[in-house]
């Protein structure tokens, strides 16, 4: 599981999250630590808040199966992989790879998703096209995850 589903699911179910750079918290509604996780080793899961022991059964169940998924997760497979654009520097506009997804074609164009046409891609797909295309002339511009 990555952190980021991680966290979507746990606010799905009224809680919300703090991080350091060892663990990731659950918060309750009161901003109460319940739970946390640990994100320099495998398998480090502490449930020994005060908070904890008040939260219903049910809400206990629910975040220990998502804490408990997130703990035996690797750490290098937690992360989102990094998102790009590719963009021609010496082209002023219009100058961004972009996958007509129906056709299946790659053409230059602006830099806002809109369609069918895909302009962010995962490293994973950067890695692939560089592959079957010299992408020597294109600068990866990386996506913030808010965009």
């Amino acid at each position: 599981m990555r952190y980021s589903e991680f966290e979507q699911l746990v606010k799905d179910e009224g809680f919300d999250t703090n991080e350091t750079g060892e663990s990731l918290f659950v918060l309750s509604n009161q901003k109460n630590i319940v739970t946390s996780v640990g994100k320099t080793k495998m398998f480090m899961l502490d449930t020994n808040w005060y908070y904890f022991q008040y939260l219903s059964d049910y809400d206990k169940e629910r975040l220990l199966k998502l804490a408990i998924e997130l703990a035996r997760t690797p750490l290098d497979e937690r992360e989102d992989e990094k998102r790009y654009r590719l963009r021609l520097p010496f082209i002023k506009s219009y100058g961004y790879l972009n996958l007509d997804e129906i056709n299946g074609v790659y053409e230059l164009s602006g830099e806002k998703q809109v369609n069918n046409y895909q302009t962010i891609f995962a490293e994973s797909e950067v890695e692939e096209l560089k592959q079957n295309y010299n992408l020597d002339s294109f600068v990866m511009e990386e996506v913030k995850e808010d965009e």
